[in-house]
């Protein structure tokens, strides 16, 4: 019951911030302005994952105060996400050079790795193996990416939010399904995050009168990072979960940057040519995009990653068996073209 209501109230706090945030940007007009790559046609205010920020990381710090949680897990969540979060906030009102953000982004994730990785005793869900430093050095990389690719994919009302919450739902699921009560601290903390964006999402489901904007997407795809990271290395929820979860954003973004690759772009560039941003033009419209992302996960994407978490060594094959129908819309809607 407790639990019910500071969920509620979360929700309820973002809600306000994120109204409070839109009043302020309308006020001293930092607003989203249309060019050429955006999905929107009005100016709009920006910056409204602050909210989803400031909800999260006040929870962290008070689990933290109160012996709730360790300091390495503190430090990962409540630091990291805030100069992860601080940064975008800067680039979201005063252009911050690419270089700059992927150092940060870099040292971040490299820290916590090196708080919460002990690469000796991962086991990567598959026949028993474990990985090594070799695949610890990728998985950074592959961190700062992901971080990343969740703004690159928030282009559209709605679409950060409701992949968020997917993700995080179905992770949250799988993990009490799996451990009953013993994660406990982890499905709290999905959850809190998770009412954080419901509380942005009253302003951001289409039509938008707020966007997340940097603060709020890399803060989301950081702590999701965060997450898999520590359940995956106390064996909770196996990589192979996680990556059927992220497996919109993942096939979307990794189909585009190949097209882009192979047509000799320059991949750095800001561009519209990811397949949700070909979708909504196409039917006209981000809410009939943002609800197929909904259904996608919930009904396709979920039930793959309950199978793989319940016989983890069929990760792969089911793996693949998930993303190939995403693979294909990609192409279908010419992602990266």
């Amino acid at each position: 019951m407790a639990t019910g209501c500071l969920l509620v109230g979360i929700i309820a706090a973002s809600f306000f911030v994120t109204r409070a945030k839109r009043a302020l940007a309308i006020r001293y007009k930092h607003l989203d302005t249309p060019n050429s790559r955006s999905s929107h046609v009005i100016p709009t205010p920006s910056g409204g994952g602050v909210g989803i920020v400031l909800t999260f990381v006040i929870v962290v710090l008070w689990l933290y105060c109160v012996d709730k949680i360790t300091f390495s897990f503190f430090v990962s969540l409540g630091v990291g996400g805030s100069l992860i979060a601080g940064v975008g906030m800067i680039d979201d009102h005063m252009h911050v050079p690419a270089v700059w953000r992927l150092i940060v982004h870099f040292v971040v994730v490299g820290l916590v790795f090196y708080l919460l990785v002990n690469p000796s005793q991962i086991s990567s869900g598959y026949h028993d193996e474990k990985i090594g430093w070799g695949m610890v050095i990728v998985g950074v990389w592959g961190a700062v990416w992901f971080l990343n690719l969740f703004n690159f994919m928030d282009g559209i009302d709605g679409i950060a939010g409701v992949e968020a919450i997917c993700v995080l739902g179905g992770a949250s699921l799988i993990c009490f399904l799996l451990n009953g009560t013993s994660t406990r601290l982890d499905l709290f903390l999905m959850l809190v995050l998770i009412s954080g964006c419901l509380g942005f999402l009253f302003w951001n489901w289409p039509p938008a009168k707020i966007f997340m904007g940097d603060v709020g997407s890399g803060f989301l795809g950081y702590i999701i990072v965060v997450f898999s990271l520590k359940t995956i290395i106390e064996g909770s929820i196996f990589f192979w979960v996680w990556t059927i979860l992220a497996g919109v954003f993942l096939v979307d973004s990794g189909v585009t940057l190949l097209v882009r690759l192979l047509r000799f772009e320059k991949v750095y560039q800001a561009h519209c040519s990811h397949a949700y941003q070909k979708a909504a033009k196409y039917y006209g419209s981000h809410k009939k995009v943002t609800v197929a992302v909904l259904l996608i996960n919930l009904f396709w994407l979920w039930p793959m990653a309950m199978v793989v978490g319940f016989f983890p060594n069929l990760g792969l094959p089911i793996t693949t068996i998930s993303l190939i129908p995403l693979i294909l819309i990609a192409f279908i809607f010419r992602a990266g073209k």
